[in-house]
């Protein structure tokens, strides 16, 4: 595997090494404040993607970011999306509300579902607003093409054990069986919006595994 780039850890602690590539990934200018807003996946919780978070506090001391570390569906990820969604497009915008937060560039990182319930979100009315200032979408390992055509056994496996032991909505619409006609199915229907082009940077990150 050849691959062009550098790991900050492979440079001593007082050089700023990270700071310069890491501000061009952001787009940070200092006037303004860069929101940064991380979604766990399946069974998650809020702390799933802090590391992400430290990392990219490490390598851009300067800059102004205010992350919102999603953690209003940690309790229930198996429900269907629509509900996650609903929850999380107030969330956000609660804590944009409630915090006063003056921004002008937005990014999500999301891990495996929950890049599904970020594309929702962008497809609500109420996060209309904040379409003119997405900036980066990362996403980890999402099922983006859903699971009707997986081919590894052991995650066929534990879907099936998840849907009969949690009776998950979720997983159902993952595998495109959440109506009879594909074309209805939720993942078909979200495929058909156009959240993700109004991004300026999406880097799809997952494994051959996967």
């Amino acid at each position: 595997l050849s691959m062009n780039g550098f790991f900050l850890s492979d440079f001593p602690y007082q050089r700023d090494v990270g700071s310069v590539s890491m501000r061009k990934f952001l787009g940070m200018r200092p006037p303004g404040v860069h929101v940064i807003v991380c979604v766990h996946g399946l069974d998650g919780n809020s702390n799933d993607l802090r590391s992400f978070r430290t990392f990219i506090e490490m390598a851009a001391k300067d800059a102004r970011l205010e992350f919102i570390m999603s953690e209003v569906n940690q309790a229930d990820t198996f429900c269907d999306f629509s509900s996650m969604t609903d929850l999380f497009v107030n969330e956000v915008l609660h804590h944009i509300d409630a915090y006063n937060v003056h921004f002008d560039k937005i990014s999500f990182i999301g891990h495996s579902l929950g890049n599904i319930i970020i594309r929702a979100a962008l497809q609500r009315h109420e996060f209309e607003p904040l379409l003119d200032k997405l900036y980066t979408f990362l996403s980890l390992s999402g099922p983006h093409l859903g699971m009707l055509y997986n081919q590894n056994s052991l995650v066929s496996t534990g879907m099936w054990i998840a849907q009969k032991w949690k009776k998950s909505v979720s997983l159902a619409q993952l595998g495109l069986k959440d109506h009879p006609d594909p074309r209805e199915t939720f993942l078909y229907q979200l495929s058909q919006g156009r959240g993700l082009s109004h991004f300026q940077n999406i880097l799809l990150v997952s494994s051959v595994q996967d």
